[in-house]
């Protein structure tokens, strides 16, 4: 008789010849009214003025850095962060390291150690939102330059952002240390949210930007230093974000208020959703769990129904002139920027796929925008504002956010101009002009009910032709040998018998040894570094571990079950192996850096 994980394997072999087939059918379709830009675009700026025009805005904005603070006088303390990662960022894409002094010398040495107020006028360590942007340019600078410094500064900064963040036990409690008469009616739901700064009374805010970083900021960690303390709050950030303020198909709001879970601030801004995307990216690509792939896949799209992308040609319409009376400054408009870097992002933590090439697109757009209607054609000048009128003079702000389209579109194309991209060519269907008034199209991908029905038909039929090819070759492969070769008489692996799977690195220097997984083992290379974990005053109680050897474990030797059980398994880990496989290409290796 069957056994019963033989029999939960046959069930899962179902649902993968009947529901997988049409899942994969699915796919991401660029907008009708986006193509004639992004062609246009392709064709009229080569890999070449691309790298110019990223180079050259650079330059500008480094011209205009105050050497005493390494920001610049409009710069608040997220731009100033921003300075640093669009930098760090051009390095990485391009292959330099014409920016390192000024990014690890100019701007994070002296925010760590100097402490300077930016425009905001928050001080150091008091507003989650700025410490945690200022914990992810200082990975961005470590994964670019390898630079242990940089590292710490971003463990640093996790740790006092970890001083707002609502553990179990804090939630549990209904307290935060630093609190100061804050009582909520939902303490449970608060786990795994970051305050933008302790609780004073009903003045208690969890911001959802900073609940976002603090996804990718602890998942980038935990992929470096394999604590386990920053997976886990990756997953429970996540899982915050997933029950106060994600919706399927909405933008993510900007604040909940942690007395009652309400929603605090209701506007609609690219950032929040971008960082909770980023987020949602960095975990689908360390753990492969589905359900983050799933959420990552809306929030990409939620983009093109957004309010702030246009209906016309898909460009990013988002600017503020600054209110104080409302709590918003002229700096948010550079803020998009961290939108297009988070999409950047988790394209390139998802290579070769059908999400990657339309988050090209959709930044391909806003590249067709900065260029012909922010920019003032022959300088380095960059309006905030996408829709024009260009900037005439330099703006610090608009430099920043336009590099945060420069800087990856340039390896969208090949060195001979080529897009690396599949774009469909445009119909006849013509887009309505500017002062035309039109129904936005779907931009939702749709596919037709043929299609669908023909996949599903086609991958039951490959499924059954597979399971009886796999069960012919096993009953073969059993005549002609009683013996296992693939272990030895010590019951070890043979060498070249075991499976591996590829995973995300973000190290120049690591070696791909299997899929990266929530408790699996693995070398994080971090050479003669003296890096600290998680200070016990602020992290949760997690077993630190230094893991300096590779360790594959080898799976246990296969008993003489009976055929079917053996066909059953074998088949329903290499279909399991193939969907993952599907949202899990290696990612690419940035370029090896020489210390300077």
């Amino acid at each position: 008789m069957l056994r019963f994980h033989v029999l939960s394997f046959g069930f899962w072999l179902i649902w993968c010849c009947v529901y997988a087939p049409g899942a994969i059918a699915q796919d991401f379709t660029v907008p009708q009214n986006w193509l004639s830009t992004i062609v246009n675009t392709d064709s009229n700026l080569t890999r070449t003025q691309r790298e110019g025009l990223a180079s050259g805005t650079a330059h500008t904005l480094v011209g205009n850095v105050d050497l005493s603070t390494g920001s610049i006088g409009v710069l608040d303390a997220v731009t100033t962060a921003s300075l640093a990662s669009v930098l760090a960022l051009q390095d990485y894409y391009s292959g330099n390291t014409t920016w390192r002094d000024q990014v690890l010398e100019g701007t994070l040495s002296k925010y760590s150690t100097q402490h300077p107020t930016y425009a905001d006028g928050y001080q150091y360590g008091t507003w989650s939102p700025d410490t945690l942007h200022f914990g992810l340019a200082a990975y961005y600078a470590y994964r670019t330059y390898n630079d242990s410094t940089a590292l710490q500064l971003s463990i640093t900064n996790w740790q006092l952002a970890y001083a707002s963040f609502m553990t179990t036990q804090r939630a549990e409690a209904g307290t935060l240390p630093g609190a100061s008469n804050f009582t909520s009616n939902c303490s449970p739901k608060l786990a795994g949210g970051v305050f933008t700064q302790p609780p004073i009374g009903t003045d208690a805010e969890i911001a959802t930007d900073s609940s976002g970083m603090m996804i990718s900021l602890s998942g980038y960690l935990f992929n470096v230093t394999r604590n386990a303390t920053y997976l886990d709050a990756a997953e429970l950030a996540w899982h915050f974000m997933q029950e106060n303020a994600y919706q399927p198909g909405n933008p993510i709001l900007a604040g909940v208020d942690a007395s009652d879970c309400a929603p605090l601030d209701t506007r609609i801004y690219t950032w929040n959703t971008g960082l909770y995307l980023q987020g949602t990216a960095v975990l689908a690509s360390i753990t492969g769990n589905d359900s983050y792939q799933t959420v990552l896949k809306d929030l990409v799209e939620v983009g093109a129904n957004a309010s702030w992308t246009s209906t016309e040609d898909g460009r990013i319409t988002e600017y503020f002139t600054g209110s104080a009376s409302e709590g918003i400054s002229a700096t948010f408009s550079a803020y998009k920027g961290l939108y297009i870097r988070a999409l950047a992002e988790a394209a390139r933590l998802n290579p070769g796929t059908p999400m990657a090439d339309y988050i090209r697109s959709y930044i391909t757009v806003q590249l067709h925008a900065i260029t012909q209607s922010a920019n003032t054609e022959g300088t380095n000048f960059y309006s905030t504002t996408w829709n024009g009128p260009p900037a005439t003079s330099f703006d610090a702000l608009g430099a920043i956010a336009a590099l945060d389209v420069l800087n990856p579109t340039s390896s969208y194309l090949s060195a001979g101009g080529v897009s690396s991209t599949t774009i469909p060519t445009p119909s006849s269907t013509k887009a309505p002009s500017a002062g035309q008034t039109s129904v936005a199209p779907s931009k939702r991908s749709f596919v037709g009910v043929g299609g669908i029905v023909g996949g599903v038909v086609g991958g039951m039929a490959g499924c059954v032709a597979m399971a009886l090819a796999m069960f012919f070759m096993r009953k073969r492969k059993r005549r002609s040998s009683a013996v296992d070769t693939s272990v030895d008489a010590s019951g070890r692996m043979q060498p070249g018998m075991v499976d591996l799977q590829p995973f995300m690195l973000d190290r120049p220097s690591e070696i791909a040894v299997g899929r990266l997984y929530k408790g699996e083992a693995m070398a994080s290379h971090t050479g003669n570094m003296s890096i600290s974990a998680p200070i016990s005053s602020q992290a949760p109680s997690a077993p630190v571990s230094d893991i300096t050897t590779d360790a594959l474990v080898a799976p246990a030797r296969r008993g003489t079950n009976d055929e079917v059980e053996a066909v059953l398994s074998d088949f329903a880990n290499r279909i399991q192996a193939m969907l993952h496989m599907r949202h899990r290409e290696t990612d690419e290796q940035p370029p090896q850096y020489t210390a300077s």
